[in-house]
């Protein structure tokens, strides 16, 4: 009974391990796409980067902000 418990929680072990590894993979997979889908579009249009450009600011605005 015991090892039957044993290699239960194992296989349950295993089978998370492999779970997040798979997800992480995923996401790896995912960044890589979309980075090279925005080399393949080429450059961004100006609203783009002026959007960029004000989320910036705010965040060192932010950042004068705290003590």
């Amino acid at each position: 009974m015991k090892i039957k418990k044993i290699l239960k929680w194992f296989l349950i072990v295993i089978l998370s391990i492999l779970i997040v590894l798979s997800v992480g993979l995923n996401i790896l997979i995912v960044k890589k796409a979309f980075s090279s889908i925005k080399m393949f579009v080429g450059p961004r249009p100006a609203g783009n980067v002026t959007r960029i450009n004000t989320m910036n600011g705010v965040k060192d605005s932010l950042r004068l902000l705290q003590p």
